[in-house]
């Protein structure tokens, strides 16, 4: 019987994170996917974005990823997850209830997240979208406690992964 797996996808928002996690959740047998995106418009339905919603969205994001691997499920989590502290509690999490702890890290550049942006109707104010952009950290790194690290790629519905080692 194969481990439970906590799979976090992180990167600046319009990286390709949520078919990066469409497409590994279809090959983990359509395992629950959280998205701060969706959580976001749960809490805050018709709101629009406001970055000071965000300690109430990631706590919502945290206990459904906590409540999923206690129960043994696999799961994963989309978001920036900039903060190295916030992704090795989550790993802990994850180690302490059996399951596999794996990273996915998506990257683009600048130029082309502004482009994504406008082609989704700029569902992030493009200043917003910039900030967050350059608030992103280094990528993850093994010390934070991950069994794996990969650099995520979609295109055309395909996920690509390549190990970061």
């Amino acid at each position: 019987m194969n481990k439970p797996t906590f799979v976090m996808i992180m990167g600046a928002p319009m990286t390709g994170r949520h078919g990066v996690a469409e497409a590994l959740s279809r090959s983990m047998g359509g395992c629950e996917i959280v998205s701060t995106q969706r959580v976001r418009a749960e809490m805050f339905p018709g709101e629009g974005f406001d970055p000071t919603q965000d300690p109430w969205l990631f706590e919502e994001c945290n206990r459904r990823v906590c409540l999923a691997l206690e129960n043994g499920q696999s799961i994963i989590l989309v978001g920036g997850n900039r903060k190295s502290e916030h992704r090795r509690k989550l790993v802990s999490v994850a180690k302490k209830h059996g399951c596999v702890a794996r990273c996915v890290y998506c990257a683009r550049s600048l130029k082309s997240v502004l482009k994504a942006n406008r082609t989704a109707g700029e569902k992030i104010p493009p200043d917003e979208l910039e900030r967050r952009f350059r608030m992103m950290p280094s990528p993850p790194s093994y010390e934070e406690g991950w069994d794996a690290i990969y650099k995520g790629n979609v295109d055309n519905r395909n996920c690509y992964l390549k190990d970061r080692r």
